[in-house]
C-alpha cells in the first residue's frame, strides 16, 4: 500500500505538475538512433502539501529508492531518480533497446540514426496509446483530471475548465489555464532548441503539435 501511494504521487509529479504551478522542464537528448530523457520539478504549494500529507514530515518527500524501481519495472533503462531538496525530483531514464517501454510503444519520440535531428510529435492517437500502455496508476491519474487528449472527448478549453472547476475548484482551473511546460530539445551535436508549451495545448489537444530540432 505504501509503495502504491508513492507511485501514485511520483506520477502526479511527472504527468501533471503543470496543474500545480509547479517549475517543470523535460529534457530530451538524441545520441545516435537513441534519446534520453531528463525530467525535473520544483513542486509548487499545492503540490507540495498533497505529497507530505502522504509523507512522513521528513526532509525529503520522496522516496527515490522505490520511485526508481517502479519507472524501471516498466521497461526504461537507465532509470536515476533524485531529490536533491525536499521541494524537487528529477528523473533521468532511457527507452528500452527492443522498445517495450511504453513512451517508445507510444511513438511520441523519434530521432534519426545519427542523432542529427529529434522530434516530439503529440497527436490524439499517439496519446490514447501511450495511455493504453503507461501503468495502470498513471491511467487512474489522467482519468481524474478527465483530460480530452487522453478521453477522447472533444470539447473547448472554456468548456474543460469550466467541468474541471465545477470538480476541483476555479484555483485549479485556473492554474490549468495558465501553465507551460518547458520542453528542451538537444542534438547530438549539442545544437538545443526550447519550447514554452501550454499545459492545455497538450491535454485538450486539438491538432497535431510537432516539436523538434
Amino acid at each position: 500500500m505504501f509503495l502504491k501511494k508513492i507511485v501514485l504521487l511520483t506520477l502526479t509529479a511527472f504527468m501533471i505538475c503543470g496543474l500545480i504551478s509547479c517549475k517543470s522542464d523535460v529534457k530530451i537528448t538524441a545520441g545516435k538512433n537513441s534519446y534520453s530523457i531528463n525530467y525535473s520539478t520544483l513542486l509548487g504549494t499545492a503540490l507540495k502539501e498533497t505529497v507530505a500529507a502522504f509523507s512522513d514530515g521528513g526532509e525529503v518527500l520522496f522516496d527515490t529508492a522505490q520511485i526508481e524501481e517502479v519507472f524501471s519495472a516498466s521497461a526504461l533503462k537507465n532509470v536515476s531518480v533524485e531529490s536533491k531538496i525536499k521541494d524537487s525530483l528529477e528523473i533521468k531514464a532511457e527507452p528500452a533497446a527492443d522498445n517495450s517501454d511504453f513512451l517508445s510503444q507510444a511513438e511520441i519520440v523519434t530521432v534519426s540514426e545519427n542523432g542529427n535531428s529529434l522530434a516530439l510529435t503529440f497527436t490524439s492517437e499517439k496519446l490514447a496509446k501511450l495511455y493504453e500502455n503507461m501503468p495502470e496508476v498513471g491511467q487512474s491519474y489522467i482519468d481524474m483530471f478527465m483530460a480530452p487528449a487522453f478521453t477522447g472527448e472533444k470539447m473547448t478549453d472554456s468548456e474543460y475548465l469550466d467541468l474541471v472547476a465545477s470538480v476541483y475548484g476555479q484555483v485549479v482551473a485556473d492554474e490549468i489555464s495558465k501553465s507551460e511546460i518547458n520542453f528542451v530539445l538537444t542534438n547530438v551535436r549539442g545544437k538545443s532548441k526550447t519550447y514554452a508549451i501550454p499545459l492545455l495545448d497538450i491535454i485538450n489537444l486539438k491538432k497535431e503539435l510537432v516539436l523538434k530540432i
